[in-house]
Order: structure tokens, then C-alpha cells, then sequence
């Protein structure tokens, strides 16, 4: 099996901003980040979230947008 191609998605460059959604087992619903990238490779990409999570998520690159305008 060949690997995934690499990600070239402009978004997903370090310093970009970000929104995703991800589920949450405790909650047992969707949460909504928004955040800065901080790296981004394999297909994985690790995100600084804003206020009120502000913690660093890694996550697979496909399901994260570019942020709307702040």
C-alpha cells in the first residue's frame, strides 16, 4: 500500500489560521476549535487552539478549514 501523498493545502502551513471540529467523548458531542498550525507533517497536523480550550491538538490534516476572518 503507498503511503498518502503529502498535503499541499496553503492553510496548513505553520502560522496559519485554522477551525475544526473534533468529537468529544466526555462532552459525547462535537467541540469547534479555532487555531494557529503549529507543524504540519504526514498528514498530521498539530494545532495551538484559541480561548476557552487553549491546549495543542494533533489531528489528521484533511477535516481542518481555513479560519474565517477574526
Amino acid at each position: 500500500m503507498n503511503p498518502p501523498a503529502p498535503c499541499a493545502l496553503p492553510h496548513h502551513e505553520p502560522d496559519s489560521r485554522v477551525a475544526f471540529h473534533q468529537w468529544d467523548n466526555q462532552l459525547g458531542q462535537m467541540r469547534h476549535y479555532t487555531g494557529t498550525v503549529l507543524a504540519h507533517a504526514d498528514r498530521r497536523i498539530k494545532i495551538s487552539t484559541d480561548a476557552p480550550y487553549r491546549t495543542v491538538v494533533e489531528t489528521e490534516c484533511g477535516h481542518v478549514a481555513k479560519a474565517g476572518a477574526r
